[in-house]
């Protein structure tokens, strides 16, 4: 039994390692190719491909160069035989491929640092493996998949779409007056411009439900209508942002008033408020987001109205508000 496994064990790896692809690295004797074969390794690894070295031949020319280094390549089998020859300037690369048969050749500039030289060859030799084998890729499909990785050239990246400038939101509004201990619900409709990607613009509405007190004998239904602009800068995520910024306000009031027994008077103001504002937005698509906003306000000059004296609305001093919905980008 323990020789039936270790057979197995023998013949898994002689398989494995029969797998693996060559590439043979000679070099002259200005170039350490044990070195060279090593940065090459760096490259190289995770496609199937085992990196041999060999001294290069001497040969007289270029022609005979490339014989040489073929036939080296041959005698170990590779798919792929490198010679490197380096002057004082620049450095010499030739890449015969064994697949097709086709030699390619290119010469570099020599850079000062040994790092940076070895470096630097190891990463030519690995464009020209690639380029050798790019007329083969449908073939390598089938016969060396492994391979194909490194010739097929890298999938394009994304092209980054153009940044949304105007949008529409509408969102679920709240409004309150704490002092005066009212709350109002509605909506709100509001569009916003982006400027330069840091700053953005906005104006909105809102439509609130009216505010009703009845005090005595009198009854008093007032109906407001903030009209809001917004100037922020926001933090981009690609998911998240926020903005903070301030915002201003013109609280447009109706209040009409109705009695059997008493004379009363109906009103009609515009106050304007002034605050800070801080929103947060998550993006379900590149046009489309939710988004939560929060506002403290300073009312001036508005109104607190009062029946003989006693309180019945009162819109002065302070406004609190928040909003919840959804963007849409429409350029």
């Amino acid at each position: 039994m323990r020789v039936l496994c270790l057979s197995a064990l023998l013949l898994t790896a002689v398989a494995a390692r029969a797998e693996r692809h060559r590439v043979l690295v000679t070099a002259a004797p200005s170039v350490d190719a044990e070195r060279l074969a090593y940065a090459l390794r760096t490259y190289l690894e995770g496609f199937s491909i085992e990196v041999l070295t060999a001294p290069a031949q001497a040969a007289a020319d270029l022609r005979d160069q490339l014989a040489a280094t073929n036939s080296a390549g041959a005698d170990v089998r590779a798919i792929a035989a490198i010679r490197v020859d380096a002057g004082a300037g620049t450095v010499e690369i030739q890449l015969v491929d064994r697949v097709s048969q086709k030699s390619l050749m290119t010469v570099v500039a020599r850079p000062s640092r040994d790092e940076d030289f070895y470096r630097t060859v190891a990463l030519k030799v690995q464009a020209l493996l690639r380029s050798a084998l790019f007329e083969q890729v449908e073939q390598l499909k089938t016969s060396a998949p492994e391979l194909v990785r490194l010739v097929a050239p890298p999938a394009p990246a994304p092209t980054p779409s153009a940044p949304h400038r105007i949008s529409i939101e509408a969102a679920y509004a709240l409004a309150s007056f704490p002092l005066g201990d009212l709350v109002q619900h509605g909506v709100e409709v509001s569009g916003r411009v982006e400027l330069r990607r840091i700053f953005e613009l906005g104006i909105g509405v809102q439509v609130l439900a009216p505010l009703r007190a009845v005090r005595e004998d009198v009854s008093l239904a007032l109906m407001d209508v903030p009209i809001i602009l917004r100037a922020a800068v926001h933090l981009r995520r690609p998911r998240l942002e926020g903005a903070i910024g301030a915002i201003g306000e013109l609280l447009v009031v109706a209040l009409d008033t109705t009695s059997a027994t008493s004379s009363v008077r109906s009103d009609r103001s515009v106050s304007p408020a002034l605050g800070v504002e801080a929103a947060g937005r998550g993006r379900l698509a590149s046009a489309v987001w939710l988004f939560v906003r929060a506002s403290v306000l300073g009312v001036f000059d508005a109104q607190r109205y009062t029946v003989r004296g006693q309180p019945a609305l009162d819109l002065s001093r302070l406004q609190v508000g928040g909003e919840a919905g959804l963007g849409v980008a429409v350029w």
